[in-house]
C-alpha cells in the first residue's frame, strides 16, 4: 500500500506486523505498536522533513517486556553501506527524536 503525504513525500507499507494485545508496552490507549510493521519512506530534496533526502526503512521491533522493555521504533537509511540505524523504545508520552537520523 502506498500513501502520499504532501508535507513529507510518500511512504509504502511493506508489512503490517502483529498486534501483541496481551503484552503491555505494545499498545497504549489509542495507540498500537504492531511488531513487524515495516515501511519505506521517500524524502525528496524539496520536502521539509527532519531527515536528509533519501529512502528510509522504518520498523517496529520487539524489545522485551514493559516496563524495562517494549516496542522499539527503528529507522535506517535504505541503500547506504553501512546503513546507520536509529532505534529507541516507544513508550506512552515519548516520541522518537528526528535528530537521530543526522548523518
Amino acid at each position: 500500500m502506498q500513501v502520499e503525504d504532501a508535507s513529507h513525500g510518500h511512504f509504502t507499507v511493506l508489512a503490517l506486523g502483529t498486534i501483541l494485545t496481551d503484552i503491555p508496552g505494545y499498545h497504549a490507549g489509542e495507540h498500537v505498536y504492531p511488531v513487524g510493521f515495516k515501511g519505506l519512506r521517500t524524502i525528496a530534496p524539496q520536502d521539509r522533513a527532519p531527515a536528509p533526502p533519501g529512502e528510509y526503512i522504518f520498523e517496529i521491533r520487539y524489545g522485551g517486556l514493559f516496563p524495562t522493555g517494549g516496542a522499539i521504533f527503528a529507522v535506517e537509511k535504505y541503500g547506504s553501506s553501512p546503513s546507520p540505524t536509529a532505534a529507541m523504545p516507544v513508550h506512552q508520552g515519548r516520541r522518537s527524536d528526528p535528530s537521530l537520523l543526522s548523518s
